[in-house]
């Protein structure tokens, strides 16, 4: 695939936060709204989806 897009994969070791900082700052965007913990198979999309434009500001 990396071929076909003319891109290349990057791995990050396990627990090197470091490594993904800018997933590691969405997700703390995300938490501010589902703490940890939350089950999101019992949230309605609609719900979902009213929180990811305010996580991505």
């Amino acid at each position: 695939m990396n071929k076909i897009l003319a891109s290349s994969t990057f791995f990050c070791a396990p627990y090197h936060s470091w490594e993904k900082g800018s997933v590691e700052q969405v997700n703390g965007l995300i938490r501010r709204f589902l703490p940890k913990g939350t089950n999101f198979n019992e949230m309605e999309p609609a719900a979902i989806q009213l929180i990811e434009p305010e996580s991505r500001s």
